[in-house]
């Protein structure tokens, strides 16, 4: 019988860079013993339970699929100011983890927006059941158009999802419609250093994402913001604590389940994992991809400078 790592060993021996190798032995023949007969009975997973939202819960937190526990989603948005009267739209929402945390923690109104079907089936079952089926509903739609609210909200979030879209400039113009007047934007997203690495430095990284990213430098989204009346009152890099984020999240997960055997579907969605995110933090370990994090406020027709 050939002994194998299990796949949990062999993915934190490459997460940290070296290879795992069994010596053989002889085969042992145990003695044999009655047939146990334990019964257990599991909960009937939802249909949209997969390995994919597993692992990411797992690794980022309930709710999450990306690096950013509720701590760090309520330092974020503290600028906002948010309150029970205040009405936010969540833009790339995912499992609406940041949604419930606004909601839950500030008792804003939150309406939640996810492009990819499976996650925001997730996220609206998620908020179902956590009783935040009103205030924090999640919903799949194209985030660039989706029919919003004309002056309708205070504060517009987004988390890590703008670098996917191609029309940036269409994309402002549809969130700036919908805010109301002194309204809010605060999201994070990918910047890259410069249009020439997509072609050089970033290659790689390209390469791995599985939809293809469009990203903006720091100062692209500056002068378009700045170009749509909106007052720039944070522009900060993030990225260190974006890659501690992940470095940590992911070696966690590896120590609390180095001895387990994960199915199948886990075990492939656990490695094309810890490839994207292994690619995404040398990347930006690189300076060539960086995390911004961008606050503005909304003028209206009144031109602002930064």
């Amino acid at each position: 019988m050939t002994r194998k790592i299990p796949i949990s060993m062999r993915l934190k021996a490459w997460w940290q860079g070296y290879d795992l190798r069994l010596k053989e032995r002889p085969l042992e023949v145990p003695d044999e013993e009655p047939p146990a007969h334990n019964i257990t009975y599991e909960r009937a997973k939802m249909p949209w339970e997969t390995a994919r939202i597993e692992l990411a819960q797992a690794l980022w937190g309930a709710g999450m699929i990306s690096p950013g526990d509720p701590e760090f989603v309520q330092d974020m948005v503290k600028p906002l100011g948010l309150n029970n009267e205040m009405s936010v739209l969540d833009m790339g929402a995912g499992l609406g983890g940041c949604a419930r945390v606004m909601a839950e923690s500030f008792g804003a109104w939150v309406t939640a927006l996810e492009e990819d079907a499976a996650l925001a089936e997730a996220g609206e079952g998620l908020s179902e059941a956590a009783g935040m089926g009103r205030r924090a509903p999640v919903a799949q739609a194209n985030l660039s158009e989706a029919e919003l609210k004309q002056r309708g909200y205070d504060a517009i979030f987004s988390k890590d999802a703008f670098f996917r879209i191609i029309d940036k400039q269409h994309l402002l113009d549809h969130m700036v419609k919908a805010l109301k007047p002194r309204g809010q934007l605060l999201f994070t997203d990918y910047v890259v250093d410069s249009p020439e690495s997509l072609d050089g430095s970033l290659s790689d990284w390209l390469e791995r994402e599985p939809m293809a990213p469009h990203p903006w430098t720091a100062a692209e989204y500056q002068k378009n913001l700045v170009s749509r009346n909106i007052e720039i009152r944070v522009q900060e890099d993030i990225t260190d604590r974006f890659v501690h984020m992940i470095r940590s999240a992911w070696a966690e997960y590896l120590d609390h389940t180095h001895n387990q055997r994960p199915e199948e579907e886990l075990a492939k969605t656990m490695m094309s994992e810890a490839e994207l995110w292994t690619g995404r933090a040398s990347a930006m370990e690189s300076g060539h991809l960086r995390v911004y994090r961008f606050h503005g406020i909304f003028h209206g027709g009144k031109q602002v400078r930064n």
